[in-house]
Parts: C-alpha cells; structure tokens; sequence
C-alpha cells in the first residue's frame, strides 16, 4: 500500500508529520469525527512508530492527494 505525508497540527503550533497508509489516515480522521462522542485519544501506526494522539489537541490534519515525484 502506497504511503503518504500526513501533517498533524496541534493547538499552539506544533506539527507532527507521519508516513500513513490509506487506512491508518482513514482511522485517524473518523477518530476526530468522534472524538466528541468521549474519546480523547487514538493510536496511529505510522511507518516510523507508532503514536499516541490527544484527539482534543488537534487543530487539522493535512494529507498529500497524490505521490510526490522528482523529475518529468
């Protein structure tokens, strides 16, 4: 499965930065989704580790559309 950039950005500026499957960004925004439903944190397994989130500190969460590639 191809791997994208996710940009995380928390409350106060800070951003984290993560290499996701599809699925793993998927599971993480429908988190956010319910994240007023009493859940405040969720666990992503990105391809360099695997994070905790403070679902109640994040601000966005950005993601690349399509692959990057150098050259023509």
């Amino acid at each position: 499965m191809a791997l994208r950039n996710v940009d995380v950005g928390f409350q106060g500026g800070q951003v984290l930065t993560l290499r996701l499957d599809e699925g793993e960004h998927r599971a993480l925004v429908d988190a956010l989704r319910s994240a007023g439903e009493g859940r405040s944190v969720h666990t992503v397994r990105a391809q360099e580790a695997e994070v905790v989130l403070d679902l109640a500190r994040v601000a966005y969460v950005r993601c690349e559309l399509a692959e990057q590639r150098v050259g023509f």
